[in-house]
């Protein structure tokens, strides 16, 4: 099994509560992982893969809510819903993250599995997060979903369809989902949540979120080739670079982000060691312990 870190991710406590009559519009299906689900017709979808998993990202039209699908092989007999959900909060949860319960549940339409609810601060705001891990037909699929908590009334309902409207094959649907279109239904997660980070900004004006790139250093020195840092919207960064001195190797670091104010924590997965920098609108900067002060810039 092979769960990356890269993850929108993503989703909502109120995700398994009971059906609501609002509608979703959108089949999306799969025939090889072998399940169907609706998605308003007004929702944007990107389907990719990452790694062995096969990735299925939904968002509402203001960016505020979005559903996560994620599918692989497990014909190994080794895969458990314990230890895929154990690799899920290990990898794909932003720093900081709280669980609040991981229990069994089965579905509306009958898909045993286990359901985790998580909560984290995300640039000043609170979001939740839920994800419903399976397993079937030698497939595991993990359901998430992500809303800020301020959201939950306004946009809840809506996700309840969705995530209901969830099937596998070999279950029956035992939801019964209108085809209406739903872009007036009560308001409208990596790699994944690209509008949000700009919609939750902090001291700054602007977003975070996004890639920098290497623009100088203090000592005048061309050591690199290239260097960039991209900070994603799912509470993850990736850093690489490639130095002029070392040919083709290509070296950098994957974490999890954090900021405070104008600070911004990179913490690499790998480690406990971390990398501050300071964040102004669409630069980063940073001082080495030798004096040298590195810039990027968006």
């Amino acid at each position: 099994m092979k769960i990356s870190n890269r993850v929108k991710w993503v989703a909502l406590i109120l995700f398994f509560a009971w059906f609501s009559e609002h509608a979703v519009a959108q089949l999306q299906q799969d025939s090889k992982y072998g399940f169907k689900i609706n998605i308003p017709t007004d929702w944007s979808k990107k389907v990719y893969m990452d790694g062995t998993d096969k990735v299925w990202d939904f968002y509402s039209p203001d960016q505020n809510a979005a559903i996560q699908l994620r599918a692989f092989e497990a014909t190994d007999s080794r895969i458990t819903i314990d230890l895929m959900a154990q690799i899920y909060e290990q990898t794909m949860l932003p720093a900081g993250s709280q669980k609040q319960s991981l229990v069994d549940h089965t579905t509306v339409n009958g898909i045993p599995g286990k359901q985790g609810l998580y909560s984290f601060d995300y640039n000043g705001n609170q979001v939740n997060l839920a994800a419903f891990y399976t397993l079937q037909n030698e497939k595991a699929y993990i359901l998430t979903a992500i809303i800020p908590t301020s959201m939950i009334e306004a946009k809840g309902d809506e996700i309840k369809a969705i995530t209901h409207s969830f099937l596998i094959d070999g279950f029956e649907s035992q939801a019964v989902v209108s085809t209406q279109n739903t872009s007036g239904l009560m308001g409208g997660l990596s790699q994944k949540l690209s509008k949000m980070g700009s919609q939750n900004s902090t001291s700054n004006s602007g977003s975070v979120v996004g890639k920098y790139n290497f623009v100088s250093r203090s000592d005048g020195k061309d050591l690199l080739i290239y260097w960039y840092i991209d900070i994603k919207a799912d509470g993850t960064y990736k850093d690489e670079h490639q130095l002029r001195s070392q040919g083709n190797y290509i070296g950098g670091n994957e974490g999890t982000w954090k900021l405070d104010g104008n600070t911004l924590t990179l913490k690499h997965r790998s480690s406990t060691v971390t990398d501050t920098y300071t964040w102004h609108k669409n630069e980063l900067s940073r001082e080495s312990s030798g004096g040298i002060k590195f810039l990027f810039r968006k």
